[in-house]
């Protein structure tokens, strides 16, 4: 969402408030095809991680609007911040 945003909305909408979600600033999934990691990025907006994980394989990163952090433990990536240097 944050590459794709346009005067406050991003290229997801909440079909009921008409606005997009703003407790979110990043995630990311990583999975066997792009088509399952296309569609948890879109639904970890919506659902928890529990439940998606009970259901489905990939791994998650997510950074709140908070600048808080939520991933899987086998995501393959690092976080940093600016505090790191």
């Amino acid at each position: 969402g944050n590459r794709r945003a346009w005067a406050g909305y991003n290229h997801i909408l909440n079909p009921v408030t008409g606005s997009s979600p703003e407790h979110i600033a990043a995630v990311w999934a990583v999975a066997k095809s792009a088509m399952l990691a296309d569609a948890m990025t879109t639904a970890l907006y919506f659902a928890d991680t529990a439940g998606l994980l009970k259901r489905y394989n990939f791994n998650y990163g997510i950074i709140a609007a908070d600048y808080s952090l939520a991933y899987s433990p086998d995501f393959p990536a690092s976080f940093f911040s600016a505090e790191d240097k």
